[in-house]
Order: structure tokens, then C-alpha cells, then sequence
């Protein structure tokens, strides 16, 4: 265009108004994610290949949410809540998982499809206070206004969800999972199997036990774990328990129910020989006192140090065949020891 001619040719005007539209369109998308927050309303996205159709629920991410972090605890609890809710509109794989098992028990519980929304909020509510140490306010303060039914549909989700995390070697997840449903209903003892596997299965024999234990004291072998509850009275030291729990195990375990069988064998032969002691003499120590025997002293000594050494061979898998001289002193002597040239 030549200078200093006028430019209101149409060219111009529809140059503006795309530049408008495109301006509108930015303004409107900031003001919609603005305000997403308070939304509630249906979703369908796409995650892992996999298409969500709108399945009416509210999504409640458990993750950090895209673009966003999850608020500090320090903030009132109901905002906590709100802006933890609605602060994403992407599900995550999580949730895909949650959603398709939901839908997956909608057919067995009766009043789950038409409180489908309730169920899968709920189940979002409690994961997210869990895993924040405030579950117990929750289930004081949110839980007692859940209707029979959506109670009844959530602790089915809960138990097959950490079921099916369990199965696949999730084995914390299944564990807070399971958690939930105990701290919900711990009438209910269908937990009790599956939370105790996923402790043991994760490492944690302390509390593995009492919930292994229990569920064994009600249904004995039918339980199938007499290989984790034998492999616990082991580490546990109680090997009269551990020993028919073990020589009962059939199939996949059996080789390593074989192997413990065997080191209980050889701790046996070793609590055969403490208990065998008589005065000093006996045992796998010799002990002396201030360069002569005495033998308070000795067997006192020789009482500690064998069970050191039943403690120590059972982690280690090993036994010093030789007698192992140890030397008594005085504080006085052993001060004078230590401050000889």
C-alpha cells in the first residue's frame, strides 16, 4: 500500500475482527479456568489411549493436578477439600482405574449405578484425607451423613480395588486402600487377608502379623497363608509354631518352606546346647573372671552371650564351631588395661 493512504479497506476490518475473535477466545478460556473450580460437572477425556465417555461423575484427582499443586493442610479444611475437588478437569490413571472398576460393581450392589456420583466422591474424599493423617475427623464429621447404600457400595469398591492392587504387586497402594475400609468398618473382617499380604509383601512383618495371625485363627489352613504366617513366627522367634505351619506348605513356596525347615533344624540343635548348660563349663563360651574361673559370673555372662549368638545366627545363617574365651574385669582392672603403655 503506498504511503499515507488511508487504510480502511475491508482487508483491515476483517483483520480486526480475527484479532477479536482470537482475543475473545483467550479471555474466555482464562475466564473458564478461572471459574473451573467451581464446576461440577461431567468430564470425558483421554488417558493411556483409553476414551472416557461422560459417565456423570465428579472427578477427584489424588495426584497433584495439572497446572497446580495440592494446597498446604495449613488452609481452612472445607478449602482444602474444594480446591483439591475441582481443581483439574484431566483424569488420571488413577482415576480411569477407579472408574472402571466402579462401573465394573455396578451391577452387584444394589443402588450403586444411581449413586454412582456419591460412591466414587466419597471414595476420592476418604483416599485424599487418608493419605493426609485425617481420615478418623472424616469419618467422624463427613461419614455418618453417607446414606446405608453409598456406605455399602464404598466399602465394596475399597475391598476389591486393594484386592486387585494387591494381585498386581502394588502392594503400599493396596495397603492404604485397605487401611480405609478397616478404619470404616472394622467389623467387617474381609480386610484382614488382603491388608495383611500387602503388608508382608511389602516387608513389613510387625504389622503383617496380627492381621495374618487373625484371619488364621478363624480359618486355619483355608486361609492359604500358612507359608507368610509360618515365615512370621520365624523371624518372630517362635519356631514351634513356625515348624507345622511350614511342613503343611504345598506348591509355589514349598522350596522355601524347606529351607527355613532346615535352619530351624540347625537354631534347634543350638537351643538344645544353651539349655544344655551346667555351671561355666558348658555351652560354645569359656569365661574367666579376673584370671581364675567363677562361676556366678561365668554363667551369668554365658546366658546373654548365648542368646547373642542364637539371635545373630539366625540373621546371618551361622554358628562358630570352636568355643569362643572371653575375659571378665573389674572397672578398676579394665581402666588400669586401658592405660597401660
Amino acid at each position: 500500500m503506498p504511503p499515507g493512504k488511508n487504510n480502511t479497506g475491508p482487508g483491515r476490518w476483517i483483520a480486526l475482527v480475527l484479532v477479536s475473535a482470537f482475543m475473545g477466545t483467550i479471555v474466555a478460556g482464562a475466564l473458564y479456568w478461572a471459574n473451573n473450580r467451581e464446576k461440577v460437572g461431567h468430564f470425558a477425556g483421554r488417558v493411556g489411549g483409553r476414551a472416557l465417555e461422560d459417565l456423570g461423575v465428579i472427578h477427584i484427582p489424588d495426584a497433584t493436578p495439572p497446572g497446580g499443586a495440592i494446597p498446604e493442610l495449613s488452609k481452612d479444611e472445607d478449602s482444602i477439600r474444594y480446591e483439591w475437588r475441582y481443581g483439574a478437569d484431566v483424569p488420571d490413571e488413577q482415576s480411569v482405574e477407579e472408574l472402571e472398576l466402579a462401573r465394573s460393581l455396578a451391577d452387584r450392589v444394589p443402588d450403586f449405578p444411581d449413586r454412582f456420583r456419591e460412591v466414587l466422591s466419597l471414595t476420592r474424599e476418604y483416599q485424599f484425607m487418608a493419605a493426609r493423617g485425617k481420615l478418623d475427623a472424616l469419618i467422624a464429621d463427613f461419614g455418618k451423613d453417607v446414606p446405608p447404600a453409598v456406605r455399602r457400595a464404598h466399602e465394596l469398591l475399597l475391598l476389591t480395588w486393594g484386592d486387585r492392587l494387591l494381585h498386581e504387586g502394588r502392594n503400599a497402594q493396596a495397603a492404604l486402600i485397605l487401611l480405609e475400609l478397616e478404619a470404616l468398618n472394622p467389623k467387617d473382617r474381609s480386610f484382614e487377608r488382603p491388608l495383611g499380604l500387602a503388608f508382608y509383601r511389602a516387608g513389613d512383618r510387625e504389622k503383617a502379623f496380627p492381621f495374618l495371625s487373625a484371619v488364621y485363627a478363624r480359618a486355619g489352613a483355608r486361609a492359604g497363608i500358612n507359608f507368610e504366617l509360618g515365615e512370621l513366627y520365624y523371624f518372630r522367634g517362635e519356631l514351634d509354631k513356625a515348624r507345622p505351619l511350614l511342613e503343611s506348605v504345598r506348591g509355589a513356596n514349598q522350596h522355601e518352606a524347606a529351607r527355613l525347615l532346615a535352619k530351624i533344624g540347625r537354631e534347634s540343635y543350638v537351643e538344645g546346647e544353651f539349655r544344655e548348660i551346667e555351671g561355666y563349663e558348658g555351652g560354645n563360651f569359656r569365661v574367666s573372671f579376673d584370671g581364675t574361673q567363677n562361676v556366678r559370673a561365668a554363667y551369668g555372662t554365658r546366658v546373654i552371650l548365648e542368646q547373642a549368638r542364637r539371635d545373630i545366627g539366625r540373621q546371618f545363617g551361622f554358628y562358630p564351631k570352636d568355643k569362643i574365651a572371653v575375659v571378665l574385669y573389674t572397672r578398676v582392672q579394665y581402666n588400669r588395661a586401658l592405660s597401660a603403655p
